[in-house]
């Protein structure tokens, strides 16, 4: 046999012993397997290590292409108004004021924009105080049951493109706690607050994060 046949032949059988779908990444270096709760609550069992078929999935999700932002002020508070990434015209047809504080509101993991956490904090921080509410609906990476998969989504959502960087807060709640924590990171010194928000359940003590 010719040697090119011979390195040919090698070549071949060490990528045949290769594993289809390798693992790349491990979110729990012991657990494979575990339960998690969606952004309502419900419990998934799911696979913690990352294979390439998960980033290849991650990858089919554009965040500059499929996020949808939704503006609330104190003039529409149950009507959002949309915001396209780079059309500054279009944000000066809105309500928001660059004067006020803004806060960033990032659902968590197989939920929507009007899910329940959103229900309850884009109220309560308009109660408080006089605040621009932009809520980030990312559903196009979270909606996934592969969960290794929304979680490399997570970075991907939290870079908020577009967007005026002045006296910023960020909040994201459960697994979106990396894509909030990202866009803070991104938006620091001009981030001044940043919170994360875990859901638990009812015979669990509950855990907060402070400013």
């Amino acid at each position: 046999m010719a040697p090119a046949h011979i390195f040919l032949f090698l070549l071949v059988a060490a990528v045949s012993a290769l594993p289809s779908d390798p693992i790349l990444r491990k979110l729990d270096s012991e657990e494979r397997f575990a339960y998690m709760h969606d952004d309502e609550g419900n419990a998934h069992l799911v696979d913690l290590w990352m294979t390439a078929d998960d980033i290849s999935e991650a990858l089919r999700y554009d965040a500059d292409r499929q996020n949808v932002y939704h503006l609330f002020t104190r003039s529409n508070r149950v009507v959002s108004q949309p915001l396209l990434i780079g059309n500054d015209g279009l944000l000066g047809l809105t309500n928001y004021d660059p004067r006020r504080r803004t806060i960033i509101l990032i659902h968590g993991w197989m939920s929507t924009a009007t899910g329940s956490s959103n229900s309850v904090l884009v109220p309560a921080f308009l109660d408080a105080e006089d605040v621009n509410v932009i809520v980030v609906d990312w559903s196009a990476g979270a909606g996934t049951i592969n969960y290794a998969a929304a979680v490399t989504n997570t970075v991907t959502s939290g870079i908020l493109r577009g967007l005026p960087r002045r006296r910023f807060g960020t909040t994201g709640s459960g697994t979106l706690e990396h894509a909030s924590s990202r866009a803070w990171y991104l938006l620091n010194p001009r981030c001044d607050t940043y919170r994360w928000a875990y859901r638990v359940s009812l015979d669990k003590p509950t855990n907060m994060s402070s400013d």
